[in-house]
């Protein structure tokens, strides 16, 4: 069957709008969680609230600075500098979560806020001019909603970001472990079947993972038991850290890629990326 240019280009504007409106998630995410953060940040850092209050002011002042980088949109083109605010903001937050003092922590901050307003302003100017006209106040004000989200989200996942839920000490991570924490506990009313799935997924995937490397089932089952047996199953599963779960998710990714490239399926390596995604959301930075 064919596909008409009208579908194209309907397909192409829904993906620019999920990406863009995925980017935005991130700046309400951003700019919440450093609030609710400060007293753990001030006890990380050994200073008072005063000197946090300053720091924050000076973090601010990125978004100010941003109007620079908005501005070179129109010599360097929409896409490349959306790009690479994308990239800088991504470098940057990664270099905060590594910092070993608070000069070092504001600077890479004060960096990271630079580019992430660069994200929404150049966003909402490239959906402003790739719309048609009866979708674009609607796909901006999309765009604008999402960012809203992402302050939501942050307050949800706070208390999963680090500290005691239940007695039980967890570290401190990115999305990918307290969004299925979140998710067991609104779905089945405790965070233990968050747990519970990190050790399914992992038995599953060895089993996955021996039947693609040796096509035999009862050779799969054998790896599957004994995975169940092992006591590092019985350990992990019993602790709020995503370890096990993060182990899952690598077994599913090597099953997948195994079996992309052994097919010839494209979808399966488009799978693949996404556990990998994953992995990285869910690694702890202890």
């Amino acid at each position: 069957m064919l596909v008409t240019s009208d579908e194209l280009a309907r397909s192409y504007l829904v993906g620019l709008l999920a990406f863009i409106g995925f980017v935005t998630l991130f700046e309400g995410y951003d700019l919440l969680i450093i609030n609710l953060a400060l007293p753990a940040l001030g006890r990380e850092f050994g200073v008072d609230a005063v000197v946090l209050g300053k720091a924050v002011g000076l973090i601010n002042v990125g978004t100010i600075l941003a109007f620079i980088p908005v501005r070179l949109a129109d010599s360097y083109g929409r896409r490349r500098v959306f790009l690479w605010a994308i990239a800088g903001y991504t470098l940057f937050t990664l270099l905060s979560a590594l910092s070993v003092g608070l000069a070092d922590f504001v600077l890479w901050q004060f960096l990271a806020r630079m580019f992430m307003v660069t994200e929404i302003g150049v966003g909402a100017i490239i959906l402003t001019e790739e719309m048609p006209a009866r979708w674009r106040g609607a796909a901006v004000t999309f765009m604008f909603a999402l960012s809203l989200a992402g302050g939501i989200l942050g307050s949800a996942l706070h208390p999963w970001l680090a500290g005691i839920r239940h007695h039980s000490f967890f570290s401190q991570y990115t999305l990918g472990w307290p969004l299925v924490l979140l998710g067991a506990d609104v779905i089945f009313g405790s965070p233990d079947a968050a747990l519970a799935l990190g050790a399914a997924l992992t038995v599953v995937g060895t089993y996955l993972l021996a039947r693609e490397l040796t096509a035999d089932h009862r050779i799969a089952v054998v790896a599957g038991v004994l995975m169940l047996a092992s006591p590092i199953l019985a350990i992990q599963s019993g602790i709020y850290l995503g370890y096990l779960f993060t182990l899952g998710l690598g077994l599913l990714f090597a099953t997948v890629t195994l079996w992309a490239f052994r097919t010839g399926r494209s979808g399966g390596l488009v799978v693949g990326g996404a556990l990998v995604g994953w992995i990285f959301m869910t690694r702890p930075f202890d």
